[in-house]
């Protein structure tokens, strides 16, 4: 039998919730090309802000896990909210 250290487990678990944080982002990103692509199609529609809010939330978990370098946005909200919330941008 293979015994696993504390450490271990919990390099698996961040890489476990690592992973599922990416996935809700990638749900996220593709809902918003969704609305950008039906854009096109329909009046003006403003994008939603549920993408920068988990950006933001998965880069806070990351940087309190290790901290970051840089937070890298092109969006002056996002880039103002980076900085209220501590992060280095």
């Amino acid at each position: 039998m293979k015994l696993i250290s504390i450490q271990d487990l919990k390099a698996k678990r961040s890489a476990m919730v690592a992973q599922m944080l990416s996935s809700v982002i990638r749900v996220l990103e593709a809902r918003r090309n969704l609305i950008g692509l039906a854009s096109n199609l329909l009046p003006a529609v403003t994008t939603p802000r549920s993408l920068d809010l988990a950006h933001l939330r998965s880069a806070l978990w990351f940087h309190a896990a290790e901290r970051i370098n840089r937070f890298v946005t092109m969006d002056s909200s996002q880039e103002e909210a980076a900085r209220e919330l501590g992060l280095p941008v």
